[in-house]
């Protein structure tokens, strides 16, 4: 059977060509134009207004017309006409592809889009610029879907306050607030437009299925808001010719160091528990990500897509249980899983070949706690923390033994192993313990220093002076708690 699309635009010239359709007539709603004609003329049709009425949201809505449009192309040629365009219908787009996947004859016609119309009307108002072109979405589709400032955006069939603030919101959280843009709307047989602000954008009286809102292209110096994009635009300009002379000298080698120091800000910002301190390191972190996809992308390697695209293909591979037919009940079963997949696509034939792609470049002792929970998994461990002391214990005296014959570098070495062990059965991570331990160190070491101001300092005091200093500090420090 045939399928005829017809987009009616927002007045009545398209409306006529109704009276020739074959089959039966559908409108996707009776709020407009053409179903006044249509009723003048005593020609029949279906409106589904009444699927709206019932459905608890778009999705819904477009599941509900197209079925029904399908259940009529059984019995018979069909048209399906929308006001305004059919390219921003939802719709339109699944009864299409539900229509063709039936074995349907489909055709689409009608008028200009109601983005071009709306586009045309603002510029009569607002400086538009369209040299980056332009993007368009339905107001109901607007939530999730990416946004890019720099082209100008339509948002149409804005239909009712409560979806016109839903927008407003998913706007705001890009624009900003004060965001200035063209309210367009048919009225009178003609399109009208009115500038305001964003945040004015659900409060306007004459909210209906024809507003629409053309927000201009912002540029980078006059957003409020912004986006990794931009963040990537920032870095391509900064390493392009006549950008930043540093920026441009930048290699992966010299850019190791601050990956690391804003890696280890960023830890300092969690535990400072300070949203905004981690906000700021978080956005340095991701600087340096981009900075090495820049200068990757430069020598034709990759780029932050490519990131991105291995990041979500690792992602849904790994999570077996989300995205295929995995099953995984704790975040236990989850641990065992990923390590079981990422040694399968490392080519990782022993145990032996997981520990050593442990990576080198992490700290000695998270190295060490990683190869301890990875031999765990095969029984190779002690059973709690106090077994793990006596191999303490044991480390202990071995280093003692090994200083009086100057060897003491494999002994420190097996010691500090042995005292990772411990802490990690004790559930404590050892990389945080002792960063704990050695800020303890440092307060408790001002503490003595401002104790040994009357005495001169601590300048010219042994260590028997010192260690009760010392003392006196951990005194003050458990009064404090």
């Amino acid at each position: 059977m045939r399928l005829v699309i017809v987009g009616l635009g927002y007045g009545q010239q398209f409306a006529a060509a109704l009276r020739q359709t074959e089959g039966q007539l559908f409108l996707r709603t009776e709020r407009c134009a053409a179903a006044g004609l249509l009723k003048g003329e005593a020609i029949p049709f279906e409106a589904m207004d009444a699927l709206y009425e019932k459905c608890q949201d778009f999705d819904m809505w477009a599941q509900a017309v197209a079925e029904r449009l399908l259940s009529a192309l059984a019995e018979g040629p069909v048209t399906y006409a929308v006001p305004g365009s059919v390219l921003s219908d939802s719709s339109v787009q699944l009864t299409i592809g539900m229509a063709r996947a039936a074995g349907h004859e489909v055709a689409v016609t009608g008028a200009p889009s109601a983005e071009q119309e709306a586009l045309a009307a603002a510029s009569a108002v607002m400086d538009i610029d369209l040299s980056g072109g332009y993007t368009a979405l339905c107001a109901s589709a607007l939530e999730g879907t990416h946004v890019e400032p720099s082209r100008t955006l339509v948002v149409t069939e804005l239909g009712d306050p409560l979806l016109a603030g839903q927008a407003k919101l998913a706007l705001a959280h890009l624009y900003g607030d004060e965001q200035p843009l063209v309210y367009v709307r048919f009225e009178k047989g003609a399109w009208q437009a009115r500038t305001i602000a964003l945040y004015e954008l659900d409060r306007q009286g004459d909210i209906d299925h024809t507003a629409c809102a053309v927000v201009p292209a912002v540029p980078y110096a006059a957003r409020q808001r912004h986006t990794v994009s931009d963040l990537a635009d920032i870095l391509e300009r900064l390493r392009a010719p006549g950008g930043c002379p540093w920026d441009r000298e930048q290699t992966h080698q010299t850019l190791k160091r601050y990956l690391l120091e804003e890696a280890y800000e960023t830890l300092d910002a969690v535990d400072s528990g300070q949203d905004d301190k981690l906000m700021d390191e978080l956005g340095d972190v991701l600087l340096q990500v981009i900075f090495h996809a820049q200068v990757a992308r430069e020598r034709g390697a990759f780029d932050l897509q490519d990131v991105a695209t291995s990041e979500c293909q690792k992602m849904i591979v790994r999570h077996p249980h989300v995205f295929a037919d995995g099953s995984a009940k704790t975040s236990g079963e989850v641990l065992d899983k990923w390590d079981e997949i990422k040694r399968e696509q490392r080519g990782q034939q022993t145990l032996a070949d997981a520990l050593r792609g442990i990576t080198k470049g992490m700290s000695a002792l998270m190295r060490a706690q990683k190869v301890q929970g990875k031999v765990r998994k095969v029984g190779f461990d002690f059973t709690d923390c106090a077994q793990a002391l006596g191999k303490v214990s044991e480390e202990a005296g071995e280093l003692l033994a090994a200083v009086g014959e100057g060897q003491v570098f494999w002994e420190a070495g097996d010691l500090l192993f042995a005292a990772v062990n411990a802490a990690r059965l004790g559930g404590v991570d050892a990389e945080q313990a002792l960063s704990a331990a050695t800020e303890r160190f440092i307060a408790r070491f001002a503490a003595m220093e401002q104790l040994a101001l009357p005495q001169g300092g601590l300048e010219g005091m042994d260590m028997e002076q010192m260690d009760a200093l010392w003392r006196q500090a951990k005194e003050q420090e458990s009064a404090n708690l």
